[in-house]
């Protein structure tokens, strides 16, 4: 049952791979529209988790259709990645200052 309580981003690993640089492009879109909307209530699991989620989708599944990115698409990704950046970023400083 702990699958249950697992974040939504992570049941797509389960079952789906990108097939597509547009899948992948709307499988990052997902990924960071859910981060950002459920990252203030994430524990250390939960970012770890994203963590990993986050470095297939900005290294691995960016590898494989880089050749095929427009400019505008590359800056979209560059986008995504500075948003997910930034939350970790603001998780880190709130961290601290609880200290």
């Amino acid at each position: 049952m702990k699958i249950l309580t697992l974040p939504a981003f992570i049941l797509p690993l389960l079952f789906v791979s990108c097939t597509s640089k547009e899948d992948y492009i709307e499988d990052f879109h997902l990924f960071i529209d859910e981060v950002k909307a459920d990252s203030p209530a994430f524990n250390d699991e939960q970012w770890d988790e994203a963590d990993v989620r986050f470095d297939e989708l900005s290294e691995e599944d960016f590898a494989d259709f880089k050749d095929e990115l427009t400019d505008d698409e590359l800056h979209d990704i560059d986008q995504m990645t500075a948003i997910y950046l930034g939350l970790k970023a603001k998780k880190e400083a709130e961290e601290r200052l609880q200290r």
